[in-house]
C-alpha cells in the first residue's frame, strides 16, 4: 500500500511498529511517500499485518502506526512482518519505536529518537539524535548536537557536539571526535581513532585505545583491559598514567612541542590513563 502527501517543508514523524523493517529516506523533495509491503508475500499473517497498518498525515505530522496482531511468534509460525518506506523533506524529525526490527536512515534528519527492541539502526548524518536498540548495533556515519547511542555494539564515524556511547556486551568504534565523547562499554573494547576535543572512556572489561591523540583532553579508565593511547608529534602532552595490576610503558621521547597553529602555539593534550588490572601504554601516533 502507497500514500502520497504534498509538504513543503520538514515535517515530524511518529512511526510505531510492532514487526518489520523500518527504512526511512530524506531528500529535497516536496511530498511525503509510505509505502508498506509484506516481508513476504505469500504469507497471509504479512499481508494482513499490512491492511492493519495505519497512516495518517495533518498539519505537518505523519502517524504510522502497526496494529498488535494477536498471532504467537514461534519457531514453526514466524508471525508477520513488513516493510516500510518513508520518502520526507531533508532534516524531517523522527520518533521511531519498533518491538523487532531495523531502522534504517538514509539522508540527513533533524532531532530525533529512534528506538528498537531487537534490531539495528543505521543512519548517515543526524542532529540531536537519541538511538537505542536492547539487542542489536547502533552505526553512524556522523552525529551533532546533543546525542545519546545505546546498543550492543556502537560504530560512529565522526562526533561533533556532545555524545554519550553506552555499549552492553560489545565493541564501540569511533572514527573522528572534534566535540565530547563520553564511551561506556561493558564487555567490549573501546576503540577511537582521531581525538581533537574531549573524550571519557570508562570499560569495565575490554580494551580502551586511541590511535592518535591531538589536542584536548582523555580520560581513559578500564576495570580489566589495558589502555593505550597515541600521541600526535609535536602535541605538548601533560601524562597521568597508572596501572594497578600491570606495567606502564612510556614510549614518547621527550622533544619541544611543534608549532602547528596559525596563532603560533602549540595543540596541547591532557591523559589520564588508569587500569586495574593490565597495562597502560603511550606511544607516538603513526598519521598516514
Amino acid at each position: 500500500m502507497q500514500y502520497t502527501y504534498a509538504a513543503s517543508s520538514i515535517i515530524e514523524a511518529t512511526i510505531n511498529l510492532v514487526m518489520g523493517e523500518l527504512m526511512v529516506t530524506a531528500d529535497d523533495v516536496d511530498e511525503i511517500t509510505v509505502d508498506i509491503t509484506p516481508t513476504h508475500a505469500d504469507r497471509p499473517a504479512d499481508v494482513r499485518a499490512v491492511e492493519n497498518t495505519a497512516v495518517d498525515f495533518a498539519d505537518g505530522r505523519l502517524m504510522i502506526t502497526q496494529k498488535r496482531e494477536n498471532v504467537l511468534r514461534t519457531w514453526v509460525n514466524k508471525g508477520w512482518s513488513i516493510d516500510v518506506h518513508v520518502l520526507v523533506p531533508k532534516r524531517s524529525r523522527f520518533k521511531v519505536k519498533s518491538s523487532y526490527g531495523n531502522i534504517r536512515v538514509r539522508g540527513p534528519i533533524g532531532p530525533s529518537s529512534l528506538t528498537t527492541a531487537y534490531g539495528d539502526i543505521t543512519a548517515g548524518d543526524c542532529a540531536e539524535l537519541t538511538a537505542k536498540t536492547a539487542h542489536g548495533e547502533v552505526s553512524l556515519e556522523r552525529v551533532s548536537g546533543t546525542t545519546e547511542l545505546t546498543g550492543s555494539s556502537v560504530l560512529v564515524g565522526e562526533v561533533y557536539g556532545n555524545t554519550t556511547v553506552k555499549s552492553s556486551h560489545g565493541n564501540v568504534s569511533v572514527g573522528l571526535v572534534m566535540g565530547r565523547l563520553v564511551a561506556i562499554s561493558g564487555y567490549g573494547n573501546i576503540d577511537v581513532r582521531t581525538v581533537m576535543e574531549n573524550v571519557e572512556a570508562r570499560a569495565a572489561h575490554g580494551k580502551i585505545r586511541i590511535s592518535d591523540a591531538v589536542s584536548g583532553t582523555a580520560r581513559l579508565v578500564a576495570s580489566y583491559g589495558d589502555v593505550e593511547v597515541g600521541i600526535r608529534h609535536g602535541t605538548l602532552t601533560w601524562l597521568d598514567l597508572n596501572a594497578k595490576g600491570g606495567a606502564v610503558r612510556n614510549e614518547l621521547d621527550v622533544a619541544e612541542p611543534e608549532i602547528q597553529n596559525d596563532d603560533g602555539t602549540a595543540d596541547r593534550l591532557k591523559v589520564t590513563a588508569r587500569t586495574n588490572y593490565g597495562s597502560v601504554r603511550a606511544f607516538r601516533a603513526v598519521v598516514l
